[in-house]
This record gives structure tokens, sequence and C-alpha cells, in this order.
């Protein structure tokens, strides 16, 4: 005998019918339809029976919150750039933020080098560019960093362009020789003013500057073209007291000044020997003497030799009394000299002095002694000393 329970129950499956267990039968829910009984049930039902509070998804599967189905997917509308605050709201820079579009300005985290001064001023002098940054969002670039722009006008106390016009301290007074120097290299051997306190202190004046010598800039401080007055301080004068074109000028090196190296020219013999101001003993005291009137005695201390010697006759300089190792500057109590003395030699005695002005001792050559880069010869050389 044939069971024929199973194809009544696939028949009455097509016609939307279902059998109970009992065997009673019952009405389908109708696909979308309400899935409640009697009132009782949960609210409608979306697209495969989907629960409410929720967008459906394709094949009934739902979006959650904050998320919409746009396209069949869900996606997020406060950050989607396809979808930006409403389905299909596309932004152009890519960039969507709480559902809106945000403006880019650059690539994010990007950097890029900048300057913000006048056309034709980056590079020139001291002026150069800097570099900006682009935030992590790409909104926006960062001020201008570590750029240097020109300078209202140029620092007359340096040799630097720093309002980047090409030139350097034009409108300046140049505080040396060796500023002008600097400045122009095609300047001649001759008088020029200089303002070695800069603007604002005591007037400018002139000077004799050796641009030739040396690779030139040299600032002549002190000299003596003719007899030489015993019993004067050989640095009794301010330099800007002394005319370029004077026989004799007891002057000293400028106390704004900060001298590395200093020359000694014997015009008699036409030649010249250059110190370096390296910080020894004999060497701060010279320095000290010639800017600052500091009285000084030194005898047989490490030697100070010439870092360039173009001269013939035999003096400390050329390793003469074991070379320069002796400095007096004083009225005359140094070696019983007695009277104003100013000398750079071996022993502190009239022979072999790199220069010596005023007192010496032994010779006889009395309180009215000159020589430069001499051997033993008493009053009988001209010459200048010159600083740089």
């Amino acid at each position: 005998m044939m069971r024929i329970g199973p194809l009544i129950a696939l028949g009455a499956a097509a016609l939307g019918v279902c059998w109970s267990c009992s065997g009673e039968p019952f009405e389908a829910a109708a696909t979308g339809g309400s899935a409640g009984q009697d009132g009782g049930g949960s609210g409608g039902a979306g697209s495969g029976g989907a629960p409410s509070g929720g967008s459906a998804g394709s094949g009934g599967a739902a979006c959650s919150a904050p998320q919409e189905l746009c396209d069949g997917v869900c996606v997020d509308l406060q950050n989607n750039p396809s979808h930006c605050g409403a389905c299909g709201q596309v932004c152009p820079s890519g960039q969507c933020t709480g559902g809106s579009c945000v403006a880019v300005a650059c690539t994010p985290n990007a950097s890029e080098p900048c300057y913000t001064g006048p056309a034709g001023t980056e590079g020139q002098g001291l002026c150069k560019a800097g570099t900006r940054y682009c935030d992590a969002q790409g909104s926006a670039w960062s001020s201008c960093q570590a750029q240097t722009l020109p300078a209202t006008e140029d620092d007359c106390t340096t040799f630097d362009d720093e309002n980047c016009d090409g030139k350097v301290n034009e409108g300046c007074i140049p505080t040396s020789c060796a500023q002008i120097k600097a400045a122009d290299g095609a300047a001649k051997t001759g008088t020029h003013q200089i303002d070695p306190d800069g603007t604002g202190g005591a007037p400018p004046f002139a000077v004799h500057c050796e641009m030739d010598l040396v690779s030139g800039g040299w600032t002549r401080f002190n000299w003596a073209k003719a007899a030489y007055a015993g019993g004067s301080d050989p640095l009794g004068q301010l330099l800007s007291t002394c005319k370029p074109a004077d026989a004799n000028c007891r002057g000293r090196i400028p106390q704004a000044a900060n001298p590395k190296q200093l020359m000694v020219r014997d015009l008699t013999d036409n030649a010249h020997a250059v110190w370096e101001f390296d910080g020894s003993p004999i060497a701060t005291a010279a320095l000290k003497a010639l800017r600052d009137k500091a009285p000084a005695c030194l005898k047989d201390k490490a030697a100070w030799q010439p870092s360039i010697d173009v001269s013939t006759e035999d003096f400390c300089g050329k390793g003469a009394e074991g070379g320069c190792d002796s400095f007096y500057y004083n009225a005359g109590s140094c070696n019983g000299i007695g009277g104003w003395g100013l000398m750079l030699d071996g022993d502190n005695f009239y022979c072999k002095a790199a220069f010596k002005l005023g007192a010496t001792a032994g010779g006889n050559c009395g309180n009215a002694d000159r020589g430069f880069l001499n051997d033993c010869a008493c009053n009988n050389e001209t010459g200048e000393l010159y600083y740089r």
C-alpha cells in the first residue's frame, strides 16, 4: 500500500498551506508579511524577516547603526568619501569627516620648501628657505618654519649681507680696513674712513689701510717715520687723533677691535712680518698693551714667533736670542730702562727687536730708540704697526 502523506505535504506547501504535527493545517506567513500573532508579535519584518531598528542588507543582512544601506552595501556615511552624509554623495577630495566632505589643501603629512620673503632675496646673503608641513588631514599647510628673511638694514659690525640685496654693508662705515677689504676685494691701499665701535659710538675717522701685503685688510695704528720723542708714552694717543699724513703716531689698537694678527713693517728695508694673537703669554701681553695700555714686563717666556717673515736682518723672529720671548711696555721700571718704552725681542735689551719704540736697555741707544725687524743698530729705522 502506498504512503501518500509526503506527497500531500509537498502539494500543500506549494499551495501555501502547512501541516502541523497534529495533522491540522495552518497558513504560512507571506514573505514580507507580519510575523506576529494576535497583535502580540514584534514589529514588521523587512526582506527576509529582519528585525526592526536597522536597515536590511542584501540577502536579508541588517546594517548596524550608524551604517546605512547604499547600493546594496552597508556603509558609514560619516567617513565614506563615496557616500559622505548621504548615499551617492562623493567627496572630490577623497576626505570625509563627520558626514561632510573635507577640502584637501595638501597631501597629508607631506613637507616642502617655502620662502615668504621678497622676490629675488632667497639665497642672497643670509636669506634662506625654510620648510612647511601639511597636517594629518591634508586640510592646511603650517607656517614656513626655519626660513631667514631680509633684515631692514645691514649690521655694520659684521661682514654679512643681512638685508639680502647682494651688497655687504652698503650705507655703513666699516669698522676696520679688514671689513673694507671683505666688502670690496679691489679696495686700494691708502686712506679710508672706519668706525671701530659702529653706529652710535665715537665718530668715524680716517686711517691708512694696507690692502696689498699679505692679502690686505690691515689697519695701521702706530708708526715712526721721523725722529722719535724720548720720554713719551709710545701708546699715548688714540688712533682717532692721528692723521694718516702725520710723520709719527703713538696710537694704539681701538678698544672695540678684536684683532687676530699683528703686522710689523720695516719701511727702511721694505720688509714685514706677521704674528698671530694666539693666546700665548707674550701674545696676550702684547695685545693688552697695544690695545688696552696694560703695562707689561715679561722675559724669557715661550717664544712668540711670526707666522710670516719677509725680512733680511737677523732679529728674534728668525730665532736670534732664543726667539721673541720677551716683551715690555712701561714707564721705565722694567729692566732698568729708565723711561717710557715698548719692545718685543729676545731678552729686553736693545738688540734683535721685532719692534722697539722709546727707551731701551744697553747699547747707549737712550730713551728715543726706534727699530723694526732690527738687528742691533740704534735709532736707525722707520716703520709701522698694523692689526687685522
